[in-house]
């Protein structure tokens, strides 16, 4: 998650640039994965969960890993849910867990699902799996990318009914791709082929999203969910899962004066960081 501010808890007075984007926090996806639900993850790298890795990485970054993900049903998975979620937020990722395995995770300190219905078992009605068990679980949140291609619109309005507007967060997992003309990109070592404003893999897997995330909100409130309900899904819920809803997410006294100008359609009119139009 990129959040834009007047000050940077992660870098000196002289590293700041006027009116440019602060990196909040990591969200760290990979490489503690499932083989089978790896999606556009490169394999090669795919390995059981490590702690010690884990803390080797977010040492490096100064500690700015806010959510790490995880497969909960391999080897080692619940002692490293134990430890890691009490570094950061732990988030069941890219996995082909069972309904009781995804459970065992949320009870060793899971609270969060990363990118919903994406990379995980479909529901079934005798196999409820990961969905099931999050949406059971009142403090886990659900990411969800609304980006048009990677979950159908009923299925949006499906999330916020099960889990709840308090509970959903719109991301755009959107890749170095996203904004630009089409053509080849890189992913993890991997090429990416933007066409059309899609990205995939060359085997045709799609590889992320190459739509930001204001467009992303904006969809969501076209496919039926209230307005007040979108915004803050992007803004205020995914600062409260990294921990930083005291200076970004809303607008109030005391936080930082980062916000857009909308219409009545939310189409921005003028953009604000750190009180200063832009």
């Amino acid at each position: 998650m990129v959040e834009r501010g007047s000050n940077n808890e992660g870098g000196t007075d002289d590293e700041k640039k006027e009116n440019a984007a602060r990196l909040r926090g990591i969200q760290m996806e990979g490489p503690f994965f499932s083989e089978k639900k790896k999606g556009a993850q490169n394999g090669a790298y795919l390995r059981t969960p490590d702690f010690s890795a884990f803390s080797e990485l977010n040492d490096a970054c100064g500690g700015l890993v806010k959510i790490v993900d995880v497969a909960p049903e391999l080897e080692g998975a619940e002692e490293f849910i134990r430890r890691a979620s009490k570094v950061c937020t732990v988030s069941i990722a890219h996995t082909d867990a069972d309904y009781d395995a995804a459970a065992r995770g949320i009870a060793a300190g899971v609270t969060h699902l990363t990118h919903l219905y994406n990379a995980m078992p479909a529901i079934h009605h005798r196999k409820p799996g990961v969905i099931a068990a999050a949406a059971e679980a009142e403090q886990v949140s659900a990411e969800l990318i609304s980006d048009g291609q990677h979950v159908h619109p009923a299925s949006v309005r499906l999330a916020f009914r099960i889990f709840g507007a308090e509970r959903m967060v719109l991301i755009s997992d959107s890749l170095r791709c996203c904004g630009m003309p089409d053509g080849e990109y890189e992913l993890g070592g991997q090429q990416v082929f933007l066409s059309g404003g899609v990205a995939r893999l060359a085997d045709g897997t799609l590889a992320g999203s190459a739509t930001n995330l204001y467009t992303c909100m904006q969809n969501v409130v076209r496919f039926g969910i209230p307005a007040e309900d979108a915004v803050a899904a992007a803004t205020i819920i995914p600062a409260r899962e990294i921990g930083c809803a005291d200076t970004v997410g809303s607008i109030e006294p005391g936080k930082l004066a980062d916000f857009v100008v909308c219409g009545g359609e939310l189409e921005r009119r003028a953009v604000y960081i750190g009180g200063v139009r832009v």
